[in-house]
């Protein structure tokens, strides 16, 4: 029977933990890094993707509605001005 097995996942384990403490503490990884890091899970990234993507569509939104209302309201000062004017 062989130890080499158990005695090189934990000398990975030993490495790849200090490795993660590492770059936390120093702040290596972006925090866009998911996946592979404690807390940050898959399910963490796509629930940030669609929130920046909901983000994007109500800014989107809210510029039709400023433009549709500021021309609404120039269209209305027309009629109301050539409706005076003849």
């Amino acid at each position: 029977m062989s130890l080499t097995c158990i005695a090189s996942k934990l000398m990975e384990h030993i490495i790849v933990s200090n490795m993660m403490d590492y770059f936390d503490t120093h702040i290596i990884l972006c925090p866009q890094q998911h996946g592979f890091r404690s807390k940050h899970s898959c399910e963490t990234q796509l629930i940030g993707f669609t929130q920046e993507i909901t983000d994007s569509l109500a800014r989107q939104v809210s510029k039709l509605m400023s433009l549709s209302w500021t021309s609404l309201k120039r269209s209305i000062k027309l009629i109301t001005t050539n409706s005076f004017t003849n």
